[in-house]
């Protein structure tokens, strides 16, 4: 999948999300955390804004989106995430795969969208801890996408 159509999917999944929710305010709020620099994601925020604005969500009109830069320091993470959740934002859309970690333990309540590379039952973070998740309860507020293989491990693989 290219980078164009996995963040126009990305963006239906929030928008969807943002729809799905009762009793909404006229402009509604996006979080949107990563660990990397607001340099390093331009270009997918473009398309981001674009793929938001074909499903009737305009930046600046219907949607805010507050951005929420790491810069590489993985320790910050935590406290970025929290301080979206103390922002009430709508929905927040983890970016990266230490995002996804960082924001998880921060909310049950609010909607997360992610985009990972790794398996998101399983995650080990970057700041000493691991997480896993239930399917069965945690995809209440979990949605997303995700880059990992799928098959057997390669010791349970049957040779013959």
């Amino acid at each position: 999948m290219q980078r164009r159509e996995f963040l126009t999917v990305l963006s239906g999944a929030a928008a969807w999300s943002l729809g799905a929710q009762a009793q909404q305010p006229a402009v509604r709020v996006i979080g949107l955390l990563s660990s990397a620099s607001s340099h390093d994601y331009e270009p997918m925020i473009a398309t981001f804004r674009k793929a938001l604005g074909e499903t009737g969500f305009i930046e600046g009109q219907n949607v805010r989106i507050e951005y929420r830069w790491a810069d590489e320091h993985y320790d910050r993470l935590p406290a970025l995430a929290n301080q979206l959740v103390r922002d009430q934002v709508a929905l927040i859309l983890a970016a990266s795969t230490p995002a996804a970690l960082a924001v998880k333990p921060a909310t049950k309540t609010i909607p997360i969208v992610f985009a990972i590379g790794g398996d998101p039952v399983v995650w080990t973070c970057p700041f000493n801890t691991t997480t896993s998740m239930s399917l069965a309860y945690d995809a209440i507020t979990l949605c997303g996408l995700s880059g990992a293989g799928i098959g057997p491990k390669p010791d349970r693989a049957n040779t013959g």
